[in-house]
């Protein structure tokens, strides 16, 4: 009888896959396949989803490069709308598809929708313990994307660089049990916050006159070393700005 099920499963879930492929095969923009992978990870769960991501990978090598950012993270920011409660997730190897592009995104979301840096904290910590031994990249960039989450989430409160760094890094070091997890997620802080100032987005823009005092201002040693490190992106957009005025 037992075989007879296994078999009976194993037929029912070819049949499916078949079905998927064959609509798979039928689109012809990004936003039928999100449809078919959010459709998935609802009806199937996570593994499932990213088993069909495999599949667009490897059929259709024109979506490749927008693997992360258009599938991976989508089906996290998906996720996150349809349960928030990520207890409830079934955290396999195969998130980390795409270039970390669900953990990532995850990380971040949860942060900037629920301004909770403990939620942010759980779901590392369930992450490491569910795929860390098989998967050693996904503990950082979970904590490099909570960084990123939490200066993101700080500018609703303050314009103030300053304010948004001293807030960031004091939560990156209360989340954060180990020195790695410390110094990715204050990498995290700094580069997100070089992104936001070098585009001039939520209320950030550059010190012309003194690109780098954000840094200089950090009397931590480490979150000093971290944000020279990570903060570069202003001191390059200004370069490309004054490239791109000298050749006009």
């Amino acid at each position: 009888v037992m075989g007879a099920l296994i078999l009976c499963a194993l037929a029912v879930t070819v049949a499916h896959e078949s079905k998927v492929r064959t609509k798979l095969s039928t689109c012809s923009s990004t936003g039928c396949v999100q449809h078919l992978l959010f459709t998935e990870a609802a009806t199937y769960g996570l593994p499932s989803a990213f088993k069909l991501l495999n599949t667009v990978y490897r059929e259709k090598p024109s979506y490749r490069g927008e693997c992360s950012g258009m599938f991976a993270a989508a089906i996290a920011k998906n996720a996150f709308s349809r349960d928030v409660d990520f207890t409830h997730y079934d955290l396999t190897p195969a998130i980390a598809t795409c270039n970390y592009g669900f953990i990532q995104q995850y990380a971040e979301t949860l942060i900037t929708m629920t301004a909770d840096p403990a939620r942010a904290q759980a779901f590392c910590s369930l992450l490491v313990r569910a795929i860390g031994s098989q998967v050693p990249g996904a503990e950082a960039e979970c904590y490099r994307s909570v960084g990123k989450g939490l200066a993101l989430a700080a500018t609703k409160f303050s314009h103030d660089p300053v304010v948004i760094a001293a807030t960031s890094t004091a939560h990156c070091k209360t989340l954060t049990s180990t020195e790695d997890d410390y110094h990715t997620c204050l990498s995290g802080v700094f580069g997100s916050m070089g992104r936001l100032t070098s585009n001039n987005a939520s209320g950030l823009s550059i010190n012309t006159a003194d690109p780098m005092s954000l840094c200089k201002s950090q009397t931590d040693r480490e979150v000093r070393s971290r944000c020279y490190g990570n903060y570069k992106a202003t001191v390059l957009s200004m370069i490309n700005t004054s490239d791109t005025k000298g050749s006009q």
